[in-house]
């Protein structure tokens, strides 16, 4: 059975009404406090509820139960999903929702709840030892003891049954918290001890403490057991076995062993010749004493070396002392820094190192080994992933905050080199580092501080970059507006980074007890992905990456969600939280979304790109408060963020069989236009301050207006906007600019490049897609429609060369830090959309060379809108000119055909002769004159422009060089004149001319 949670069929809410009752009937009335029943009551009304509507016996719809369920809070959601997989059977789906709505009722101190929801769980799962912990920690919450003390017995045996002794020993301390003169408790503490090593004396004394209580409660039996175990402990030599240090380390396959008989003697293996790299004979001897450690827990494992007087302590002590000198001999050899560069690394200190690095490297792997456990190795998979290398960044950034996101890298890179925690791994790790005093620090750090506290990191919120200067002065304009405000900050500087720094400090400064809780929300749910997967790498959260942003994260301090615009507007007052992050937010003016923004909440942050219109940004202020930090593309690029690239830009003409139908909407649209143009009623409802409409660019305003005001439009202007739509939807799939595009991406295929390629709709994806597969086997598509597109994203940012076609889910958001072409197929109808494109490949990158190419579609002469088509034309170019300039970089030109160049002359042409008054385009052209109204600026132009030929015409490049003239912009800076490209448009390329209109409108 499937559910269609985004379909509402309706509101039937007899049935659901009295579960509403039950909750609000949850606290007592006349003494306030919390009635326990109630809850046990509502979790019973839902399973009944869904019970009944598994067997038709209500008329309630599966979406509108569950809809409810997540109206009234996400636990309640996905207990109910939990319950609804346990009766279909689906094991998997069931525990991960009951798990989550555990979370989310302890999170909101629903202990009783919790525990219903763990129970659930150890139904399916009764051997779980962690899911007996959770309940036992809830029923102690809410005073329920004897439960609590049953349960945490219980998930005390099932460690005991795993040899577990590190959990053991940790849920006995609890456990005898709650009842501390229970024998049983101190028993089990002494079994723990007694499978631990040195740790004898703590075995006998917790056997004494259950001996005497057993004697006093008349438990005779009992009495004599603890004490005939003392007898033996104190006369066996069993413990000897043991002397070194345990610790639990995390589970490996595949361990190579050999039969007891068959052992070889340390010396033989040491100096044997079976392997001539001193790589492999490192990473042997670093296998053999893992298998040591694990033996000292496990007698199962057979292990290499030979016993000596029956015991292997003095095989693996002397294989010890081989292979820290091999390490430390291969660790000088390739970091010479350890003997010439750093003359305060003192001999003495090194020999710290090397007597320090067994105990270091052994809290380091029991940490994560704890990790992986904690992780339940279905959902990470393997240590070798997340866990591990989250743990040792953290590590390292928590020894020196200064350390950036290039130092860090490191540990990324030991990685590909060898499992984290060999010695393979940290030989590269120290060799990368050079620095003596880090891998002092680190050292030190870990064996002071020891394994709790190390392992204590992973659950942390720590950003593991240094952030840039201006995200640091970004989130300190957000903290210093009592933690209110936009931050504004181009595609590609990492304003998502401002975010996290907020998370941090809110986690980290915490007073209370309680969780902080954070609301991310966005339109997008791969924007929404994209936050979960970036928080889980870059502030090195403990969660599966895999998930998507239906599961939230909960790290120590934090329970973080991530929610739709479309769930929380409907009910915003129910997602109150510590911390509100809208991103994107310039889609939130919109008024059905903008209601989002009611969530109550002291502290709110929103990021955008850009917002555009004046009447967008108001309403984002009102809800977030002003724009508190500004941080564009020009600054990026100064700042040495965005790496300089090449703009290319392609003009293609329309498909020729779509002529016809081109035809036909074109003459549709003129005769619609009249019509609209003398409508003077509906336009003075839009703007009382205008009576006409004087062509197609004046229209789409004034529908603009009507959308935000809420004002309805008649049906020959609703008309008019579906037909300029469906002939600009035209243009955007356009297939000589596919076919073109299609060309061009095969050649960048062929030479192993990882490409971008946008489009305007999903069909077009599908066809650009199989037309390249039939060559290509690396290309991948990302579009609504499909239900893994996120993997797709993922497969492609993981693949050394390949492209990525996709739509409207590419413009926002999405981070694809290895792209180094991009080829927009669809026209851009913001500078924000197109900007939001470039910054797909604008990433600063090594040795990165990126190539932007922007196809502009044109339709030919026969189809032609004179004033639609040739401003569109001149606007797009306009904007691409305002942006470049920004950048510091030039475009090239390339035209399909002669003709396309002639379109592009006769274009400018028609701008020039026609007389528009303030009116250009969207752009008001006493706007773009007003930036020339300084009396120095506009002398140097006027000057300049004398000097020139009135009988030649003037290029993009010699313009941009006048005007930056003007303004005193040097080289090394960029021009930031929006609109200044229509002046020498409207001026026809002419000095004389140019200087006229400059003379007559500054």
């Amino acid at each position: 059975m499937k559910l269609n949670l985004d379909y509402d069929s309706g509101v039937n809410e007899s049935e659901y009404r009295y579960q509403q009752q039950l909750k609000s009937q949850s606290t007592d009335e006349k003494s306030g406090a919390v009635n326990y029943s109630n809850e046990k009551k509502i979790l019973q009304r839902i399973e009944d509820l869904l019970t009944a509507i598994m067997e038709k016996k209500t008329d309630m719809q599966f979406d509108t139960f569950f809809n409810h369920l997540n109206d009234e809070h996400e636990s309640y959601y996905n207990y109910g999903l939990g319950l609804f997989y346990l009766k279909q059977n689906d094991k998997k789906r069931s525990l991960k929702h009951f798990s989550f709505s555990y979370e989310q009722f302890k999170a909101i101190d629903k202990y009783v709840s919790a525990s219903i929801a763990c129970s659930k769980s150890i139904e399916q799962n009764p051997k779980n030892g962690e899911l007996h912990r959770r309940i036992a920690e809830m029923h102690h919450k809410y005073g329920a003891k004897k439960e609590a003390l049953d349960s945490y017995l219980e998930a005390i045996e099932i460690y005991k049954e795993k040899r577990d002794w590190s959990k053991v020993k940790n849920l006995c301390n609890i456990a005898e918290s709650i009842d501390p003169n229970n024998p049983l408790i101190s028993e089990m503490y002494g079994y723990a001890y007694q499978n631990t090593a040195g740790k004898k004396a703590e075995a006998i004394n917790y056997y004494e403490k259950a001996k005497q209580i057993y004697l006093k409660c008349g438990q005779k039996k009992e009495s004599e057991r603890c004490n005939k175990t003392i007898d033996e402990m104190m006369s066996s030599s069993q413990v000897q076995e043991l002397d070194i240090p345990y610790f639990t380390s995390y589970k490996r396959d595949n361990i190579n062993t050999v039969a007891i008989s068959d052992g070889i003697p340390v010396d033989e293996w040491i100096n044997s010749n079976h392997t001539s790299s001193n790589v492999l004979k490192l990473a042997e001897s670093d296998d053999m004493l893992l298998d040591y450690d694990i033996y000292k827990v496990d007698r199962s494992i057979c292990l290499t070396l030979e016993r000596t007087n029956g015991s292997y302590k003095q095989s693996y002590s002397k294989l010890e002392n081989f292979f820290l000198n091999l390490f430390f001999e291969m660790l000088s050899l390739r970091q010479e820094s350890f003997n010439d560069s750093n003359k305060d690394f003192k001999h003495d200190e090194y020999c710290t190192v090397k007597s320090e690095f067994l105990e270091f490297k052994r809290i380091i792997n029991q940490a994560l080994g704890q990790a992986y456990m904690d992780q339940n190795s279905s959902s990470i998979g393997t240590i070798y992933t997340t866990p591990a290398l989250s743990l040792l960044k953290k590590l390292l950034k928590s020894i020196d905050p200064d350390l950036n996101e290039v130092q860090l890298e490191y540990i990324e890179q030991a990685k590909h080199i060898a499992v984290p925690g060999s010695a393979l791994f940290f030989l590269e790790l120290f060799t990368q580092l050079k620095r003596k005093d880090i891998i002092l620090k680190l050292q030190r750090y870990t064996n002071d501080y020891g394994y709790d506290e190390i392992s204590g990191l992973i659950d942390i919120p720590l950003l593991l970059l240094k952030p840039w200067d201006h995200q640091f002065e970004a989130f300190k304009a957000w903290k210093n507006n009592r933690s209110t405000g936009i931050v504004e900050m181009a595609t590609a500087t990492g304003k998502t980074v401002v975010g996290f720094m907020a998370i941090e400090h809110l986690v980290n400064t915490n007073q209370t007890n309680r969780k902080i809780i954070v609301r991310i929300i966005a339109s997008s749910t791969a924007i929404l992905n994209q936050w979960r997967r970036e928080l889980i790498e870059k502030m090195g959260l403990m969660a599966d990456p895999k998930l998507d942003y239906n599961s939230s994260i909960i790290c120590k301090g934090a329970h973080i969600y991530f929610q739709t615009v479309h769930i929380v507007m409907k009910r915003p007052e129910s997602y109150g939280c510590d911390l509100l992050i809208v991103d994107e937010v310039h889609h939130f003016a919109a008024e059905s979304f903008r209601n989002a923004l009611k969530v109550p909440t002291p502290r709110k942050m929103g990021l955008s790109a850009t917002i555009e219109g004046k009447t967008k940004l108001d309403y984002l202020v009102k809800y977030l408060g002003p724009i508190i930090y500004r941080f564009d593309l020009e600054s990026a690029i100064r700042a040495d963020i965005l790496p300089k690239f090449e703009w290319k830009l392609n003009v293609v003409y329309l498909s020729v069989t779509e002529e016809e139908e081109f035809e036909q909407i074109s003459k549709k649209i003129l005769l619609l236009f009249n019509h609209v143009s003398t409508d003077y009623a509906t336009i003075r409802k839009i703007s009382k301050s205008e009576v006409t409409i004087t062509n197609l660019y004046h229209f789409v305003r004034l529908t603009e207006i009507a959308r935000y005001k809420k004002i309805g439009l008649p049906d020959e202007w609703k008309a008019l906007q579906a037909k300029l739509q469906e002939r600009r939807w035209i243009i955007h799939r356009s297939q000589p600019k596919i076919n073109k595009a299609i060309e061009l991406a095969s050649y960048y295929l062929e030479l192993k490049k990882k490409i971008i390629l946008f489009v305007m709709d999903i069909n077009t994806c599908d066809l650009v897609a199989s037309e390249l597969e039939k060559k290509y086997s690396n290309v991948y598509v990302a579009h609504s429609k499909m239900k893994d597109a996120n993997r797709s994203i993922l497969e492609f940012k993981r693949s050394a060369s390949g492209i990525l076609i996709g739509a409207k889910m590419l413009d926002e958001g999405i981070d694809i830090p290895d792209a180094e072409i991009g080829i927009n197929v669809s026209s851009t109808e913001s500078k924000l959309q197109l900007v939001q494109r470039l910054g797909r490949v604008l990433r600063k990158k090594d040795n990165k060379n990126p190539i932007f190419h922007h196809f502009i579609g044109l339709p030919s002469t026969g189809s032609y809108v004179n004033y639609e088509d040739n401003i569109k034309f001149m606007e797009e170019l306009s904007n691409i000119q305002d942006i470049a300039l920004h950048l510091g970089v030039e475009t090239e030109m390339n035209y399909e055909t002669d003709q396309l160049l002639d379109v592009h002359n006769s274009a400018e042409t028609m701008v020039h002769e026609n007389n528009f008054g303030e009116k250009v385009g969207t752009l008001y052209l006493g706007n773009i004159l007003k930036q020339f109204n300084e009396k120095v600026v506009h002398e140097t132009i006027l000057r300049r422009l004398e000097l020139l030929d009135p009988n030649k015409k003037i290029s993009d490049e010699k313009w941009r060089q006048i005007v930056r003239e003007a303004f005193g912009i040097k080289d090394e800076l960029y021009l930031n004149v929006p609109g200044y490209w229509w002046i020498l448009v409207i001026g026809d390329r002419n000095a004389k001319k140019i200087s006229q209109l400059l003379k007559s409108k500054c």
